[in-house]
Formats: C-alpha cells, structure tokens, sequence
C-alpha cells in the first residue's frame, strides 16, 4: 500500500442518520446524510474528503470554524468517525481551525493527503501563511487520546515578481516531498508547477514549470495524478462564459509533465461547444494509461460534458473521445472528476446549477470499444435534508459505498451557500 492515498478507500460502517431513497427508471439507490453541517462555527463548505484505514473520514470546510476573524470563518479540518454500533451517529470533531493571525494558512483547499503510517494530515490553503499568499500545513495527531492535534507550517508562498503565490495541488512524493501547483506567479506570471523538498522542519521549493498567462490563459488547478512513470498529469481552467472560437485559450487545457526531462505537454485543449470547456479539478487515470475527467461547460446541452483521453502513438494531443454530454435527464454542471468502479464504470456527482439540487449518476462502459456508454441517476438530491449542490469527487468505499459532500443543504443557516450548511452523504447503488 501506498505511505500517501490521494482517494483512500473508506471501510463499511451502517449508519441511519437521515436515510432517503430515489427510484428512477435506471437504478435505484439509497444516500444516508451522515452529518449535517450545524452552523458556521460548526464549519460550512465540505470538501476535499480522504479515509483512514478504521473508516474515520476526514476533509476540509473552507469557510467556517470558531475563529471569526475571517468573514464567515477561517475554515476548519474535521474528523468524522464511524458508529460503534450499526444505526448509530457518527461523530464530528474538529481536529484543526484556520486561523488568520499572519502566521497559520486559512481558506484551505480541498487536496489534503493522509499519511498511512503516521496518520498525518498534509494540505494547502488559499490564504495566509508568513506572506498571506497559501501555506503548506502539517496536522500531527496527537499520543493520548482526546489531546489536541499540533500544527505546522511547512511553506508559506509569497507575492511578488517570479515566487510561486496562492497554493494549490499538492501530491506526495518519495522520500517525503511533494508536487504542487500555485495559482499564481512564476516566471510567466501564470502559476506554477513545483516540487516541495524537506529540509529539516520546512520544505525548499523548486520551479518545475511556470505556466504563461497569455498562451494558457488559465491557472493550474488544485489536483494532480502520476503514473507509474512518474509523469505528472493536471488541467488548466477555462473560463465559464468567455471560451470562444476567437479565444480558445480560455476554454482550459489538460496537460502532462514528465520530472526526468522536464518535458511539459499540452493533451488537449478544449475548443468550447460541444467538445466542453472548463475542466474541473479531478483528473482519473485508468488501467489502461487513459484519462477521465469532467468538465462544467459545454457540451450538447451546454452543462458539460465527460471526456476520455487515449494516448496517441505518435505523441501529444491525445485523443479526445466523448463520453457523455449532460443535461438531458436533470444531471447539470458537474463540480468534480469521476471516480472509477468494477468493470470499468464511473461514478461522479453534478451540482444542479441553480436548477435542482444535483444528482449521482453511474456510467456503464460500452460492450465494444467507440460504443455508447450507459447513464443511471442513482440518487437526485431534494435540496433539503438530504444535501444540496455536490461539490466534490467521490470516494468509493470497498464495499461499494461512495462517499460524498454537498455544499449547502442539511441544516443550519449559513448564507454563504444558501440554505443549510453542507452534508457528508453515503450513496449505497
């Protein structure tokens, strides 16, 4: 097993906290809310969630938390354990509150890696650090039981001429160190693609790539995947609203770098309509070296698409084939990747878009290779109880629960997101 798992595999745990079904003439699917977001110091906002070996889940609020001197709070990390008994509820616990006090990052953001061996908790925020541009964090768990966890700061990014600013993506590495992406910065004024090495307590940091603002419009997205070779796999945002034939650099771009010959290749550049633009964070690589993602936009119905990219034998780009295009059965805008499942199926979640309340959709694999793929609603949130605009990629449990986050909805009054302060949701297919 990996030291580091970026998507870990969450253990079965029965739970039946709020429980709804939904029928569809595809599939039928049961979700469980099992936690409900109580109100902003309770943290709002889930994302970014990763398993223990026990079963304990742990993600990110990037608003919310007690600390209140940030607008709507700082942003907590949380724990959520399981049930000792099977219908019990699981327990919530806030392991760490950003803080802005020119020293911790806050406004964490979603890519957080747990160590499998120490059980510590390594991730990136939007915000402050020494130079309030991001941080690298460090979570210790404590020796004795119901002590607090210890913080520490590993690397603050900084504004200013070609240093790398506001954090991003963040993969471990061998020997302790880490890939990591910046929104902002870099030689080329675009952001970069980095490698965070330890030295002692901190970690130096080296430029791999500086993206350029002008040709590739867009900064790099907080999420990142290696093969087996080591290549390094990522996207770069579009922009919802102005991807045009005239300005196709703003539609977003997949791309791959390989750390031997610091060789940097564009996949694919997304053209807008039906071929989709704005790429989300999460890119999957399957078995077969090909890579799934997702993206918000475009498409037939113009919420987006899923798209499958076939290394080409005579080198970059890739081949592009379409998936799905969403929209047609209430499935709009999605805001995360695609998580693999047995046989070769995906799993994943669209937000709504303001038009409902979001749903979780399968895709079965076509029989022959250039065929159809087959969409099943699993489950379609009501907006209420239940959760509200899903935000996130799935994790899928070895017993085949996927577990999820929703944004709004649950209970509480955070009026950041709307009605209900978010939800961490299992989805039984």
């Amino acid at each position: 097993m990996n030291r580091f798992r970026v998507f870990c595999l969450a253990m079965a745990a029965s739970a039946a906290v709020l429980a709804f079904v939904v029928t569809t003439s595809a599939a039928v699917a049961r979700e469980t809310a099992i936690y409900r977001f109580a109100n902003v110091a309770d943290g709002f906002g889930p994302l970014g969630l990763v398993a223990d070996e026990e079963g304990d889940l742990y993600g990110t609020t990037y608003l919310g938390g007690p600390n209140t001197n940030c607008y709507q709070g700082c942003g907590t990390i949380f724990e959520l354990s399981p049930p000792s008994t099977p219908g019990g509820k699981w327990t919530k616990t806030i392991i760490h509150a950003f803080n802005a006090d020119g020293v911790d990052g806050y406004q964490p953001t979603p890519s957080i890696f747990l160590d499998d061996v120490e059980g510590n908790i390594f991730g990136t925020t939007y915000s402050g650090g020494a130079h309030n541009a991001g941080a690298v964090y460090e979570l210790v768990p404590p020796i004795e039981q119901n002590e607090p966890w210890n913080e520490y700061i590993l690397f603050s990014f900084q504004y200013g001429g070609t240093s790398p600013d506001i954090g991003g993506a963040l993969f471990p590495t061998a020997g302790g160190g880490f890939y990591a992406t910046t929104i902002g910065g870099g030689s080329a004024g675009g952001g970069t693609l980095s490698s965070l090495t330890p030295r002692g307590a901190s970690l130096d940091l080296k430029v791999l790539h500086s993206f350029d603002r002008q040709r590739n419009a867009r900064p790099p997205g907080p999420s990142l995947v290696l093969d087996r070779s080591g290549n390094i796999y990522g996207i770069r945002f579009g922009m919802n609203g102005v991807c045009t034939p005239d300005f196709p650099s703003y539609c977003g771009t997949v791309y791959r770098f390989m750390p031997g010959t610091s060789k940097y290749d564009v996949l694919h550049r997304f053209e807008g309509a039906s071929d989709g633009w704005f790429p989300n964070n999460e890119l999957t690589l399957g078995a077969n070296g090909h890579l799934f993602g997702t993206t918000r936009a475009g498409g037939g119905y113009t919420q987006g698409i899923i798209f499958e990219l076939e290394p080409n034998k005579s080198g970059p780009p890739w081949i592009e084939n379409l998936i799905l295009s969403f929209g047609a059965d209430g499935d709009f805008e999605p805001l995360g990747g695609v998580v693999l499942g047995n046989g070769g199926s995906l799993f994943g979640t669209t937000s709504g878009n303001n038009i409902n309340a979001g749903t979780v959709y399968r895709l079965s694999p076509p029989s022959m290779h250039g065929g159809s793929w087959t969409e099943s609603i699993l489950y379609r949130f009501s907006g209420g109880a239940d959760g509200d605009m899903p935000n996130d990629q799935l994790i899928r449990g070895r017993d085949g629960f996927l577990y999820g986050t929703t944004y709004a909805g649950g209970k509480g009054d955070c009026t950041y997101y709307g009605a209900g302060c978010g939800v961490i949701y299992l989805i039984t297919p």
